[in-house]
């Protein structure tokens, strides 16, 4: 009898461990595809909580060809914030107010992000109808050709492709590219010059890669 005792006890420990391993490997694996948590910015990130606007874009009026963007252009503007308040977060700061996608604050919380991220993943799922799936590693320094070879789609069609960059500041981005051609690219994305400030913005692809130098990862 205690044998089979024994038996039973250690066949329940190593189930109990099996599920346990299994639940922390979904745990990391979804952590680091969805969650965005602790940047890794600049002191000059910390200090502001926003990552600063180096002043390369120009901003842009909605024109109407990027219809399946619906109504996120009049309800964020370029110049508006991506908040609960319609004002700039006062969340931001990395001592004082720590903000997170998974405690109360003034930041909008979308699939499980916030500021920059989210943003950039609800104008990709306004677009496209999905979530942002899995990106494509790039993990290189741009030039213009480069970039212009990369995402330059001739104003077809609104692309909606979701970028994770480095800015000439350093800090972690995301964005989403609208429209693009020969000569510029338009961009749309937030927590940049502002908490949760909304950028809709232009810029030459000499002007993208002096602002966005970096890219991390992207996928259409």
């Amino acid at each position: 009898m205690r044998k089979i005792f024994k038996k039973l006890t250690a066949l329940t420990l190593a189930a109990v461990i099996s599920v346990l391993a299994a639940a922390t490997s979904y745990a990391n694996e979804y952590s680091d595809e969805n969650i965005i948590s602790d940047y890794e910015h600049t002191e000059e990130y910390q200090r502001l909580g926003y990552i600063p606007d180096a002043g390369l874009g120009t901003p842009e009026v909605y024109t109407g060809k990027e219809r399946n963007f619906g109504y996120l252009f009049y309800q964020y503007p370029n110049g508006s914030y991506f908040s609960k308040t319609g004002k700039a977060c006062t969340c931001h700061s990395s001592t004082s107010n720590p903000c997170s996608w998974n405690k109360s604050c003034d930041c909008i919380n979308f699939e499980n992000a916030i500021q920059c991220m989210a943003f950039a993943k609800k104008v990709y799922y306004e677009v496209h109808g999905s979530s942002v799936p899995s990106l494509t590693p790039k993990n290189m320094s741009l030039t213009a050709e480069s970039a212009k070879k990369l995402f330059n789609h001739n104003n077809t069609s609104p692309e909606a492709t979701y970028l994770e960059v480095k800015t000439n500041s350093n800090a972690r981005h995301f964005i989403v590219i609208v429209l693009s051609n020969e000569n510029k690219v338009t961009i749309y994305h937030a927590n940049y010059g502002g908490p949760c400030l909304v950028r809709y913005e232009s810029y030459t692809w000499e002007n993208f890669v002096k602002a966005f130098p970096y890219l991390t990862a992207y996928t259409n």
